[in-house]
């Protein structure tokens, strides 16, 4: 099982640990199951005494660094024996893990906080524990248990909009089916993206109407139960310190044909420059092809490279204003609107126990780019748990779990959004550099693509992408504040 990194407040010297990337050494191999020999994906492999590592792939393969001083890789995989190996001077350890026993007298959280012993249980409940969770450091709780979890079924959300995925448990029941119902420490909890991930120590799935019985009907779809951390190891100050970073780009995109250009005849329409409504700029264009602008499918001419009055050349301001530019396929400028995206995860848990008390702060702050230009995401989780035995009987129970989230930018799916446009009514010859540039002019006018004429460049169908990236931003602000008082008295 992964330790938490501790650190030990004594008087006020804290002593922190760095250990540098060019000393860490690479170590692969395999993880496979003792009852039928095939690899386990999903396994757990951390570095003994720290909170490095990582899990397997579908092959059961992996590859994790190991900082110098560190010799013992711990294996794990649910419902198997946990083993430890010494590293030594060996790269490549494949390990044989086997079906642990213990597992059946395991003690789980099931309905309303209640401790059962996993072997009396009427229904399927399958649990994670933290220490498996933090090891990637997922954001929301679905990606967290994804591959982690039997007959769980996960559903991605979208990445432009910081959308989060969606679970349904031993798949769909129909088409009232819904997403499974949240609880932490007894809470419900109507949003899962309002969950602080490194604040949890222990996932349990309840499968069936046997298992959410107690929760009525809104859990008939299953119940994710989850136990936050209650505090230190012992009587001493434990400090749980975490950053990670991470980018994200847009990995799949449709395959774009790049034989022919936009417009809806193999003809090029003329222009024909007339002084009476034609800037003078523009004689040079006179008898010169130009581009269907009002067609915004790309069913035009071919891509033979042919020079050709395109958007710009009929648009005041641009440096292409009143010239022409070769008619040539651009096979990237739908992935050239993203950008790599990027993730800053910052927390910090500071737990404390006694022999009659334990206390449990997290504070964790996440800052997000999107994929798309102008979104960002900010979030700030708090989460504070306290409890004290006040008598042999009587147990105080506190708690607390605050959650804000700032989100901006044009974040908008569905019909006559940026993604519709690019990847349904696009232009194959559009370049993406110049439609960024030049999507808002110094006189503050918008530009587009799709203009109605050379003589009128207003849009007729679609704006400029980054117009409405940059010109239509959302804001969205959203608070929960959670808290929980009990006292406890067994007869």
């Amino acid at each position: 099982m992964m330790k938490s990194l501790h650190f030990v407040i004594a008087l006020v010297t804290l002593t922190l640990s760095y250990e540098v990337s060019a000393q860490q050494r690479v170590v692969t191999g395999q993880v496979i199951s003792e009852e039928d020999g095939i690899g386990l994906p999903g396994a757990t492999i951390l570095v003994k005494g720290s909170t490095m590592g990582t899990t397997t792939n579908m092959e059961g393969n992996y590859s994790v660094n190991v900082p110098e001083g560190s010799d013992v890789l711990v294996f794990s995989f649910i419902g198997m024996s946990t083993v430890e190996e010494i590293i030594g001077n060996r790269s490549i350890i494949n390990v044989t893990l086997f079906p642990d026993a213990a597992e059946l007298s395991e003690v789980v959280v099931t309905a309303l906080g209640i401790e059962r012993d996993k072997s009396s249980l009427g229904y399927a409940t399958q649990q994670v524990s933290g220490d498996n969770i933090r090891v990637a450091r997922e954001m929301n709780v679905n990606t967290a248990i994804a591959g982690k979890i039997a007959g769980v079924q996960i559903v991605s959300g979208s990445g432009a909009k910081f959308g989060a995925p969606a679970i349904r448990i031993r798949g769909l029941r129909g088409i009232s089916a819904q997403d499974p119902l949240y609880v932490l420490d007894g809470i419900v909890v109507n949003d899962p993206a309002s969950i602080n991930m490194d604040n949890i120590q222990d996932i349990n799935v309840l499968k069936g109407a046997n298992a959410a019985a107690l929760y009525g009907s809104r859990a008939r779809d299953g119940v994710v139960v989850l136990t936050s951390r209650k505090g230190g190891k012992g009587d001493q100050v434990n400090i749980d310190f975490n950053q990670t970073n991470t980018l994200e780009r847009v990995y799949i995109l449709p395959k774009y044909q790049n034989e022919y250009g936009g417009g809806y005849s193999q003809e090029f329409p003329i222009f024909e420059f007339d002084p009476a409504i034609h800037d003078p700029a523009l004689s040079g264009l006179n008898g010169m092809p130009m581009t269907e602008f009002y067609s915004d499918e790309s069913w035009g001419p071919k891509l033979n490279g042919q020079m050709v009055a395109q958007w710009d050349a009929f648009t005041p301001g641009t440096r292409g204003y009143g010239q022409a530019r070769p008619w040539s396929p651009q096979p990237n400028n739908v992935r050239d609107i993203f950008r790599t995206g990027a993730l800053n995860n910052t927390s910090i848990n500071i737990g404390k126990s006694g022999e009659n008390y334990s206390l449990n702060t997290t504070l964790s702050k996440l800052n997000r780019t999107g994929v798309m230009e102008n979104t960002n995401q900010d979030k700030l989780f708090l989460n504070i748990y306290f409890n004290a035995k006040l008598s042999e009987k009587l147990e105080l129970i506190t708690a607390a779990n605050y959650s804000e989230s700032n989100t901006f930018g044009n974040l908008f799916e569905g019909y006559n959004s940026i993604g519709s446009n690019v990847n349904q009514w696009f232009q194959r010859q559009l370049n993406t550099g110049l439609l960024r540039e030049y999507y808002q002019m110094p006189d503050g006018r918008y530009t587009s693509w799709n203009i109605n004429s050379p003589s009128d460049t207003s849009p007729l169908y679609w704006d400029n992408p980054f117009t409405m990236l940059y010109a239509n931003p959302n804001t969205s602000n959203r608070e929960v504040l959670s808290t929980k008082f009990s006292l406890a008295y067994q007869i």
